[in-house]
């Protein structure tokens, strides 16, 4: 009587897929091997039966998923003046300003005099985050930039919101 429910219930699920094997046979085939008593059939039985049973696809009923989907704002920020840093000559520093309500990733740009098309801005340094309503500095090492005398520079940020949202399976 120890083995019957076992054995009943693999035979079962033998018969009922005989062609192949489905994640739930599998679950009871690998579970059941050393099980000594009915309830503890019953038990693997009923956890298997929740973990794959519960999910399979009813014809009838429409399937979901989440998807995220963000968006980039631009971020609202002050720029300071581009000034030398006292502690190494290779750099110059701008203190950058958010004031979005979102941590803005801001980056460094700069161009040849009076441009002031975005095509010609050349991205310099690497970017650094800004908390909300803080101030933090950018640093751009001089060799980063061609031009040696004057140029024209300014700073972008931007911050991304996501959201899910649920969406129909075909």
């Amino acid at each position: 009587m120890k083995y019957f429910f076992g054995i009943f219930l693999l035979i079962i699920s033998l018969i009922s897929h005989p062609l192949y094997s489905d994640a739930y046979d599998d679950c009871i085939i690998k579970n059941m091997k050393g099980v000594t008593s009915d309830s503890a059939a019953n038990a693997i039985a009923r956890a298997c039966y929740n973990k794959h049973k519960k999910n399979e696809k009813k014809s009838n009923e429409t399937q979901y998923y989440y998807k995220e989907i963000c968006t980039t704002y631009n971020a609202n920020l002050d720029m300071g003046d581009l000034v030398w840093d006292d502690n190494y000559i290779q750099n110059v520093i701008v203190p950058v300003t958010n004031k979005s309500t979102h941590r803005a990733w801001v980056k460094f740009y700069y161009a040849k005099p009076g441009s002031t098309d975005d095509k010609d801005f050349i991205q310099a340094g690497s970017g650094v985050n800004i908390e909300p309503s803080s101030t933090n500095v950018l640093k751009i090492r001089v060799d980063d930039i061609i031009y040696s005398e004057r140029f024209t520079y300014k700073v972008k940020g931007s911050y991304e919101i996501c959201k899910n949202h649920k969406v129909q399976k075909n």
